[in-house]
């Protein structure tokens, strides 16, 4: 009650105002000393006046906003226009394509054949199979090893074992680098599911690990 006739009385009116709300309370039996305190032994916060208001809307007024948009010619000039025109709004423009569109990549690629932690094909040159398989090595070094086991130990992989037995040649100068992986279980795993997708020579041991939820999964995928 304090507080409303403070609010509401002319400030040369609030002293006379609280002494009658005193004087009526103790009236009506409440103590003098504690309503002493409580109605003029706190401080006065005089309220805003209109001038104080109209001040604090004017230096409202007066703090701007910042905020980041995309440019695009024609548009973000009108966004920029409103924004300034109703609230006070400073953007701030940045470009969609960055510096990195106009640079290449300046370093040179690695040659096929040095290539390592790869899964490759290698197409049979006289049927429609391929042999698909794993290496940490450079992808050289692993088809100077599959030339030598061709020709000398043909039960050490699939490929020498088709090669052996049919007389067939394989592509080694167009070999298809399908996938890189430094990480041996992933690269393993991508060779199985290689294997799966493709009408390979390999030996059916190559794919024993690979999850039978995968294995359908893929043969579908082939369909």
């Amino acid at each position: 009650m304090k507080k409303r006739i403070i609010e509401i009385a002319h400030p040369t009116l609030r002293q006379d105002a609280l002494s009658r709300y005193l004087q009526l309370l103790v009236n009506n039996g409440f103590p003098k000393p504690l309503l002493n305190k409580l109605l003029f032994g706190t401080r006065i916060n005089n309220p805003p006046t209109i001038t104080d208001v109209q001040n604090t809307v004017r230096d409202d007024s007066r703090s701007v906003g910042f905020a980041s948009l995309p440019f695009i010619d024609g548009l973000t000039q009108k966004l920029e226009f409103l924004f300034k025109k109703n609230i006070n709004i400073k953007i701030a423009k940045y470009n969609l394509v960055s510096n990195r569109y106009f640079f290449t990549n300046n370093k040179d690629k690695v040659p096929l054949k040095k290539t390592r932690n790869s899964v490759y094909k290698i197409n049979c040159s006289n049927c429609e199979k391929c042999y698909v398989g794993q290496s940490g090595q450079t992808l050289n070094k692993r088809l100077v090893l599959h030339k030598s086991d061709a020709k000398l130990r043909p039960d050490r992989c699939a490929l020498a074992q088709h090669v052996f037995s049919t007389g067939h040649n394989m592509c080694f100068d167009n070999v298809e680098i399908l996938d890189t992986e430094k990480n041996l279980t992933k690269r393993k795993f991508f060779e199985m599911c290689y294997i799966t997708q493709n009408n390979t020579m390999n030996s059916r041991t190559d794919v024993n690990n690979l999850s039978n939820i995968y294995s359908f999964l893929l043969t579908l995928d082939r369909r």
